[in-house]
């Protein structure tokens, strides 16, 4: 711990420190061993100790009251204690606050960084060492600083998905692993980088388990992708890979899928290539699993998306159908799921899209419209009771339209029709919908023209 403080040392002409410790014992006997070490004076504060001692304390940490003055032997360079100063105390001279004590709720854990967190003149910057590894609860972190304390389920997740990525100001974070004393370090290359992100925001959300089957063949040296694939999908999970899914699979693997900058970002993503009438081990992805530590993170990432997908996926989907209800889906997910084999830009949704390969038809509304909409595309949709909804087609269309006469017609046409549904477009980070079933249509064929839109039941 000493070597740590004075590695990363602090902002201030001294070290006020708190040390927020797992026990009182642990509190009482890292405090004495600080102050036999002669280099810090400390003090463990509990709950048993009286507000006049925890007064004092504070006074001396801080440089306040009649301590203003401090003397070497009056001042306090840490107070260890358990919980007392989670929250009600509020000490901005602190600029460095130590974590001991594990925890798992985000309250705590803001609570504690917060005591650090406050503006003082003598301080530019609080250095935060977490011993325990709470950090690894990602969201933790960009929880605390983001400011935010409404603890929605939605902003949870998004934290979840972004983990540090989305700090804001110019907070800086350091993990600094510690095995058998030496320090653990994992270098990887732009490549490697590429495809640990690719994997890690596309693949292993667990939607889909073809993908990660997919992986492990290739790390375990397979020479023919789709054949085992879909021998793997049929005998232990009971699922079909269909043509449109090779292909879907195959562009995903290839880097085929994606559109615009994504298609840019992830360019040196090919995991596959040809051989013969199946695929192989792209030379790209063989060359870099030559390092461990990038193949052990694949591992890695390839064992939690299975774990998702069995926990989260695996018995809510209906028959046939790649979705679960009422769970939240982005555009990019919905074509990957419905095995387009190219994604879609929202603007070529547009609210809905029909593919004719996959004889799919997927449905997306913002059920509520800001008022920055233009009113040409202020589509009136909503929900006539809990089993019916209206739902306005785009500009310009009559009956004979293509895309308005097969969402009529989606039945008799063969043709899966999925509704997706958020609140309206303020979600600008992950841009996603509830999930809320198939669709079909009323069969009413008097549907009424308004302007040059149609109304579909």
């Amino acid at each position: 711990m000493i070597e740590q403080i004075r590695f990363f040392g602090h902002s201030g002409s001294r070290v006020k420190g708190l040390v927020f410790c797992s026990s009182k014992v642990e509190a009482k006997e890292l405090s004495d061993a600080f102050n036999t070490k002669g280099t810090y004076r400390t003090i463990a504060l509990t709950g048993e100790d009286s507000q006049e001692k925890r007064e004092d304390a504070i006074a001396r940490l801080a440089g306040s009251g009649d301590y203003e003055v401090l003397r070497r032997d009056e001042q306090l360079d840490y107070i260890f204690t358990v919980d007392i100063f989670n929250e009600g105390v509020d000490i901005p001279e602190v600029n460095q606050v130590i974590m001991l004590r594990q925890t798992e709720s985000p309250i705590v854990f803001i609570q504690q960084l917060g005591r650090g967190l406050r503006k003082f003149e003598d301080k530019e910057y609080v250095v935060i060492l977490d011993f325990i590894g709470n950090y690894s609860n990602s969201y933790m972190i960009p929880l605390a600083l983001s400011g935010d304390r409404s603890y929605n389920k939605d902003t949870l997740r998004k934290y979840v998905q972004s983990g540090n990525r989305i700090i804001p100001g110019k907070s800086t974070h350091h993990f600094l692993i510690k095995i058998k004393e030496k320090d653990y370090q994992v270098n990887f290359d732009v490549t490697q980088e590429q495809m640990l992100h690719y994997i890690s925001q596309k693949l292993a959300t667990g939607m889909r388990v073809r993908d990660l089957l997919a992986l492990q063949f290739l790390l375990n040296g397979s020479e023919a992708i789709l054949f085992d694939v879909e021998q793997e999908l049929k005998s232990k999970y009971n699922n079909v890979l269909s043509e449109l899914g090779k292909v879907n699979l195959v562009n995903i693997l290839m880097n085929e899928f994606a559109v615009s900058g994504d298609a840019i970002k992830f360019k040196d993503c090919l995991f596959i290539k040809m051989n013969g009438s199946d695929y192989a081990i792209s030379d790209e992805f063989k060359k870099a699993l030559i390092n461990e530590d990038f193949k052990n993170h694949i591992q890695q990432l390839i064992d939690l998306g299975v774990d998702r997908y069995k926990d989260m996926y695996m018995g809510v989907k209906l028959d046939n159908n790649p979705f679960a209800l009422y769970e939240k889906y982005n555009y990019e997910q919905v074509c990957q799921l419905l095995e387009w084999p190219k994604n879609q830009i929202a603007q070529n949704i547009g609210g809905y899209k029909f593919d004719e390969a996959t004889k799919t038809y997927p449905v997306f509304i913002n059920y509520h419209k800001g008022d920055d909409v233009q009113d040409s595309i202020k589509y009136e949709d909503q929900f006539e009771s809990q089993t019916l909804i209206k739902a306005i087609s785009k500009n310009n269309r009559y009956l004979r339209s293509k895309d308005v006469n097969t969402a009529i017609n989606a039945d008799s046409l063969g043709v899966s029709m999925h509704l997706f549904v958020r609140k309206n477009k303020d979600d600008k980070e992950s841009k996603e919908f509830y999930y809320l079933g198939t669709i079909h249509s009323t069969g009413k064929e008097n549907a009424r023209l308004i302007g040059y839109q149609q109304i579909l039941m």
